[in-house]
């Protein structure tokens, strides 16, 4: 809650930005654009870490998928216009996005999500078999990056935990929770 406070104040014109937060959180340097995103991301990663801590794979999921693929899919598209025309290649429906960042995503939310959802399985907190494990995880991740692609840019620290959670809800409601 405290970077979201922080983003609050700072964008609210209560502070002013000596620690240059703006440059460094937000994609225009406008310290009102700390309320869209950057705040956003603190909230989303605060519920969901109230909501689900623990006790389910989606949470893990959420976050995963907001910190790992929605995080690197900023990295991966800009390395993806440093590669050329084949890695600046945009995406159809959205041409502010490159498919150099969505797969950036793709594989960001799936790296960080098998090896942190086998960590809470083998200290117990629920229970997934490996190849169901594998397979929600890809799910969810090509989900997380689906949403991520869409040409909503400024609520994307919202639909992206709120799409993958619903779909790990789905595909991995069969977890024995412990």
């Amino acid at each position: 809650m405290i970077p979201s406070s922080l983003d609050a104040a700072v964008g609210l014109g209560f502070f002013k930005d000596h620690m240059k937060l703006t440059i460094a959180a937000t994609r225009t340097g406008r310290s009102k654009d700390l309320l869209k995103g950057p705040m956003l991301y603190g909230l989303v990663h605060t519920a969901v870490t109230a909501i689900y801590w623990r006790d389910s794979p989606v949470g893990v999921m959420s976050l995963c998928a907001l910190c790992g693929g929605d995080g690197l899919a900023v990295f991966g598209g800009l390395l993806g216009r440093r590669l050329g025309p084949l890695g600046a290649a945009t995406l159809p429906w959205n041409h502010k996005k490159t498919w150099a960042g969505s797969l950036a995503c793709l594989l960001g939310s799936f790296c960080t999500s098998v090896p942190l959802m086998t960590l809470f399985i083998n200290h117990g907190f629920f229970h997934l078999e490996a190849h169901e494990l594998i397979r929600g995880c890809a799910i969810c991740s090509a989900v997380g990056m689906l949403v991520e692609s869409l040409p909503i840019i400024e609520y994307d620290n919202l639909t992206v935990p709120v799409a993958v959670a619903i779909s790990s809800q789905q595909v991995m409601s069969h977890a024995v929770f412990n």
